[in-house]
């Protein structure tokens, strides 16, 4: 594969995973919004953990799992920023 397929590929991947990014955020409104209305707090730390130990413990390749690691720690505190910045009553700021 030359360099131009491989960067077409990568944008291609790239589009999916904002697309999927989008969908997660929208989800995570929902879930702020059930969490204001039940009076729960907006963070749940053990959850959180336990999405990160899962995809890094089901990375196939062991020498890309501490990057997929770092990439889901990510992806879970930018969604718990969303979250607690998403316009909810209070603030949106709850721990």
């Amino acid at each position: 594969m030359d360099i131009k397929e491989a960067r077409k590929q990568i944008d291609s991947i790239d589009s999916v995973l904002v697309t999927e990014f989008e969908k997660r955020l929208t989800l995570i409104k929902e879930i702020g919004k059930y969490k204001d209305e039940h009076h729960l707090p907006l963070i749940d730390e053990e959850r959180d953990e336990s999405i990160i130990a899962l995809h890094t413990q089901n990375c196939k390749d062991k020498v890309l799992a501490p990057y997929v690691e770092n990439y889901i720690k990510t992806v879970v505190s930018m969604s718990n920023e969303f979250l607690k910045g998403s316009g909810q009553a209070g603030g949106g700021k709850r721990r």
